[in-house]
């Protein structure tokens, strides 16, 4: 972000205006505003003379923001596009239209969003704040993520299966759910089953402190979920079983990435 003196820098170039001050083409689209200030938003995470960690933190914001953005606004949007409602807007846009445009421009952001977590990420483990990945725990760690696995997280679990006989499952709004591939030992026969990430469950794992050197590592709670399921961790029976992914819910959906094993959000 450039430096600027907004107290004693020139005003800006004046810009022309619409040839119509009468017509629609004056006001700007109260969504696509919206996400224009959510970018702003975002470029304080992305702006370098902002402390490290309110940096990360305004990186979260833009991200809750978008939540509620598309639980409300686009929700309201769809219930008007699908009772096929083409009146537009005093912008002069139809809910379809703005639907489009918004789809665009949110992909744009939440290309930002994970561009500028990468750099953050690389910043953190500078100050030695670690998210480790599953090919960095180490060997001593393994023990300590299985107690907690075992003794803080598996205990409150409930998987719910996925088959034509009954509805999709719930999740709650914006809930985090593993999708799970299970296999009995045996069998030929598969099922598949969402695993609700209960909400009071830490989102990151605290490691201990490796050997004196001050660093503070962290892993997901996710990651650990997908790790103890695909190792049989707890299991009650001779059943394998393999993560697929994670999926949130909201009352709309929105474009987002899935990633095996964990998730931002």
């Amino acid at each position: 972000m450039p430096d600027a003196d907004f107290l004693k820098a020139p005003f800006p170039a004046p810009v022309a205006a619409p040839a119509d001050m009468t017509g629609p083409a004056r006001f700007f689209n109260r969504e696509l505003s919206w996400l224009g200030f959510n970018w702003r938003v975002l470029e304080e995470a992305q702006n370098p003379r902002v402390p490290l960690l309110e940096r990360l933190r305004f990186l979260s914001i833009s991200a809750t923001n978008l939540d509620e953005f598309y639980t409300v606004r686009v929700a309201g949007l769809r219930e008007l596009a699908r009772a096929g409602n083409v009146t537009p807007s005093p912008d002069g846009l139809t809910p379809a239209r703005q639907l489009t445009l918004i789809d665009a421009e949110a992909r744009r952001l939440i290309a930002a969003q994970q561009g500028n977590w990468e750099g953050l990420k690389a910043e953190l483990a500078r100050e030695r704040i670690v998210i480790l990945t599953r090919q960095e725990v180490e060997d001593g760690d393994r023990a300590f993520l299985e107690d907690v696995f075992l003794n803080r997280v598996f205990p409150i679990l409930s998987p719910l299966a996925i088959d034509p006989a009954h509805p999709f499952p719930f999740i709650p709004n914006e809930g985090f759910a593993l999708a799970l591939a299970l296999e009995r030992s045996g069998e030929r026969r598969s099922l598949r089953a969402l695993l609700p990430v209960p909400s009071q469950i830490d989102r990151f794992v605290a490691l201990p402190t490796a050997g004196g050197t001050g660093s503070c590592r962290w892993r997901s709670c996710c990651s650990c979920i997908s790790t103890g399921c695909s190792r049989g961790i707890g299991s009650r029976g001779p059943a394998r079983s393999g993560c697929c992914g994670t999926a949130t819910s909201r009352s709309r959906t929105r474009p987002r990435t899935s990633c095996a094993s964990s998730r931002r959000r």
